[in-house]
């Protein structure tokens, strides 16, 4: 599936996620950072183009072109000290992560990203750019500490070829695209509106000839779910699926949103407006701390994130070493606690 396969079709749908630079002061480290994820998602793009104009003109796949589901079940443990995400797909795969408190924040970025995917109306007539550009954009900084999920596209398996050219990714196996879409809504980078207008692309894509359903399992902590009714009719889940069950120490998806957040219809417009402001700023203050390593194979993409902990302890030594002088300073020969 190359650069020229699309050029003379009528439908050929472009996809560009747009990149948002934070509000940083020019410090190089800063800077590099920024740079790094711009060049991650520029590769990500040239992926997307080609998996979802894939997804539409492609009929090798065991199903039709508008039957497709992208799911995420995202549990959570009772024990505060030591924050997990587990993640299952519907195939009962299940990965998970526990490294740091930064898992525990990620919690925040999957609150905000189901908020806004529900923000997003089913469309029942044909979708055209301008309906496109009048969703509602909200964006978020977010971080995550070597956090692992999948996105399952469900279609029969077909060949493994995989190849790039030019920044361009050529596959004739649409299951690459598996794990993209959470990883790079929770990383710093301001991406949900990215997220947002992907969804809304994936139904331009298909000429809104199909629903799209957002729901919850109410056997399972999910996070979001989209499937079309085409991926109902033609793919019937295994009658087990709905036996698994969750553990008593799982969390409510409630405890997986922002403080404050209740995660029912009560919940208003301005309430999530001021919880996404919120976690923009708090994320915003962490992104030039934080630098993003990406492990892309054929069903996973691994995200480790890592704080510059020197800067950190530094001022933590600092201001141990003011505290210190403050408290001791009066028995110490030529300090004056009180001067300055």
């Amino acid at each position: 599936m190359g650069e020229d396969d699309y050029s003379d079709e009528e439908d050929d749908v472009e996809l560009r996620l747009n990149h948002y630079s934070l509000p940083l002061e020019k410090d190089q480290l800063q800077w590099d950072y920024l740079n790094e994820m711009d060049a991650f998602r520029s590769r990500i793009v040239f992926m997307m183009e080609a998996l979802l104009l894939d997804l539409i003109k492609s009929d090798q796949s065991g199903l039709s072109s508008h039957a497709f589901e992208v799911s995420s079940v995202v549990y959570g443990t009772g024990f505060d000290e030591f924050p997990v995400i587990v993640y299952q797909n519907w195939n009962g795969e299940v990965s998970g992560s526990s490294l740091s408190s930064c898992v525990q924040a990620a919690y925040v970025g999957y609150g905000v990203l189901r908020d806004i995917l529900t923000n997003i109306t089913p469309s029942t007539s044909r979708t055209s750019a301008a309906s496109a550009a009048r969703v509602n954009h909200q964006t978020a900084d977010l971080q995550c500490d070597q956090v692992e999920t999948y996105i399952d596209w469900e279609w029969e398996d077909r060949s493994q070829d995989v190849s790039w050219k030019h920044d361009k990714i050529e596959t004739t196996e649409r299951a690459v695209v598996v794990a993209m879409i959470v990883p790079l809504a929770c990383t710093a980078s301001s991406v949900l509106c990215n997220m947002t207008a992907l969804v809304q692309s994936a139904l331009d894509l298909k000429k809104a000839e199909d629903h799209l359903h957002f729901h919850q399992e109410a056997k399972f902590t999910a996070i979001y779910s989209l499937e079309t009714l085409a991926y109902v009719n033609e793919r019937h889940r295994p009658e087990e699926m709905d036996s698994r069950s969750l553990s008593a120490s799982l969390l409510s998806w409630q405890r997986l949103t922002a403080p404050g957040h209740c995660g029912t219809e009560e919940v208003g417009e301005n309430q999530t407006r001021e919880i996404t402001e919120a976690t923009r700023k708090k994320y915003a203050d962490l992104a030039c701390k934080i630098r993003a390593e990406w492990v892309v194979d054929r069903y996973s993409v691994t995200v480790t994130c890592k704080r510059y902990v020197w800067s950190i302890l530094g001022v933590c030594i600092m201001s141990f070493t003011i505290v210190t002088a403050l408290v001791f300073g009066c028995r110490i020969d030529g300090v004056d606690p009180y001067s300055g």
